[in-house]
């Protein structure tokens, strides 16, 4: 078979397969880069049936005319081409619009003069006819006029360029995208090789030029790019390295929510309970998307998730925020997922401090006021008391005048040590200032709560407290105790004031004591 029938036989397919590339990412042209393309492969599609027409019309001037209409489109698609790799990049911001329509200027210069050849042979110097196998006729270029070359260095140029940018910006360690570079960039060469090889006469005996099969054909790799490895779901190959340096997890999801595209943190963060895999479905985030899906549009998603890492559980904030198009459809999601493990154990510890008194450990004012209000709650719903009860160490001021403050410091940490061996795992006991306490007993009567405390009270007086620098020292304690009743019960506040009278009335008894008095009914 010789080169012109092949080339009429190819061509069919080849402005087939370019026509349905252009009407295809013409239909999602509202995504990244896919209009450049639809243009890009419309203008092939023009380029191959021009060129059909110029090989099978049987006289010299309709070859001749049919020649020369191939050369606007020739123009088309190589800025098109250039847009197509500078939006899929990211990178059209470089270019000036003020300054885009230089672009134009050779492209169109060429087309004039390609239709006034005769008056001034700047793109071809000198033509023939030749009659060819099955009578069609073919126009070739004997030699190329000074502007042919002009238009052919720019349309290399501007795919060249092209390429270099999909390769630089593809430059990824990512299996899958690894493929993808090698597959878009053949589409961008492709044509480039087969028309070198035509105007650069690098294979004796062809005469036909076949770069707009060569075209087309790149089409089919950028097909594959489309449909296989979803080239214009949701983002170009634009991903800087910096992303997979990153070591926030960052995926991203199609329309179908399957994986498109993931870093080397989200791989290691997931690996231990999922696969993931470009095309299927990430399990792990099922719930939060169905939230996206049915909350207004353009929200926002952010949750925690746990999960193990490196054979320890890790608490990562998940932000899912949706991809919308001009036309308000979901085409996909993007994922992050951010470590605060630190933060979460720095922010427990710091709740902790918040409500832990610095010298003895036990709760401080502020957090058993929160904590009085959870116990009397529970009380009310299960209709039981509570009791709240004051103390202090009997002339704990003279061991502080005696044998200094820390020795004072010591006494009430033996103190604490002593008392909480004693308490039931439910009373909660607060220190809220100097050697004053508060004790809180919830579900406890008066009388459970009398009994405890005399304990207490004789416990303490009969066991010297052992601290760390000033050996053993006797203390003794008083107590006031207040009971919470009624349909309107008092405040946490309220019924420390009324224990704190009756602990003051425990000092006028002689100290060492318990004191309490009957609630008044309400």
């Amino acid at each position: 078979m010789d080169q012109y029938t092949l080339f009429v036989l190819l061509s069919p397919f080849a402005i087939f397969l370019s026509l349905f590339i252009s009407v295809y990412c013409w239909q999602r042209r509202n995504v990244r880069a896919a209009r450049s393309l639809a243009i890009v492969m419309g203008a092939v599609t023009c380029y191959v049936i021009f060129n059909t027409l110029e090989l099978v019309d049987p006289t010299p001037r309709g070859t001749e005319f049919f020649g020369c209409l191939g050369y606007p489109f020739i123009g088309i698609l190589s800025i098109g081409w250039f847009y197509f790799a500078l939006e899929y990049t990211d990178h059209i911001k470089f270019l000036p619009k003020r300054q885009s329509w230089l672009l134009w200027v050779i492209p169109t210069l060429a087309t004039l003069l390609v239709f006034t050849n005769s008056m001034h042979h700047l793109i071809w110097r000198s033509i023939s006819f030749d009659l060819v196998s099955h009578g069609f006729l073919h126009l070739k270029v004997n030699s190329y006029g000074p502007f042919f070359w002009v238009f052919w260095i720019q349309a290399y140029i501007l795919i060249l360029s092209g390429a270099t940018l999909i390769l630089w910006a593809n430059f990824s360690p990512n299996r899958q995208y690894q493929k993808q570079t090698r597959i878009t960039l053949a589409g961008a060469v492709l044509p480039i090789l087969v028309n070198a090889v035509y105007v650069l006469r690098l294979i004796p005996g062809l005469d036909k030029d076949f770069s707009p099969i060569g075209y087309a054909f790149s089409g089919i790799f950028l097909a594959v790019g489309i449909f296989k490895f979803r080239l214009f779901d949701l983002a170009p190959l634009a991903r800087a390295t910096l992303i997979d340096q990153m070591s926030d997890g960052m995926l991203t999801l199609d329309a179908d929510r399957d994986v498109v595209d993931f870093n080397r943190a989200a791989r290691r963060i997931l690996s231990n309970e999922y696969s993931l895999k470009v095309g299927e479905v990430c399990p792990l985030f099922t719930t939060f998307l169905d939230q996206v899906d049915a909350a207004p549009e353009n929200t926002v998603l952010d949750s925690e998730i746990s999960l193990r890492c490196q054979g320890k559980t890790e608490i990562y904030d998940v932000s899912i925020r949706p991809l919308r198009g001009t036309a308000k459809s979901t085409l996909g999601y993007l994922i992050s997922f951010h470590n605060i493990t630190e933060l979460k154990n720095l922010l427990q510890i710091t709740r902790q401090l918040a409500g832990q008194d610095p010298l003895t450990g036990i709760l401080n004012r502020r957090y058993i006021n929160t904590l009085a209000g959870e116990a009397f709650n529970l009380a009310d719903q299960n209709h039981s008391r509570c009791c709240v009860v004051m103390m202090d160490i009997d002339f704990f001021k003279e061991i502080n005048d005696t044998k200094g403050h820390s020795a004072g410091d010591q006494v009430l940490q033996a103190f604490v040590h002593s008392l909480r061996r004693m308490l039931r795992s439910t009373d909660l006991l607060a220190r809220i200032g100097g050697d004053e306490f508060v004790l809180l007993l919830p579900e406890t009567t008066l009388q459970t709560a009398r009994s405890l405390t005399e304990r207490l009270c004789k416990a303490i007086a009969s066991e010297p407290l052992v601290t760390a620098d000033y050996g053993s020292v006797n203390i003794t304690i008083s107590m006031g105790i207040a009971e919470r009743v009624g349909d309107e019960p008092p405040s946490l506040d309220e019924l420390i004031n009324r224990a704190d009278q009756n602990l003051y009335q425990a000092k006028k008894m002689g100290r060492n004591c318990v004191w309490y008095t009957e609630p008044e009914p309400i």
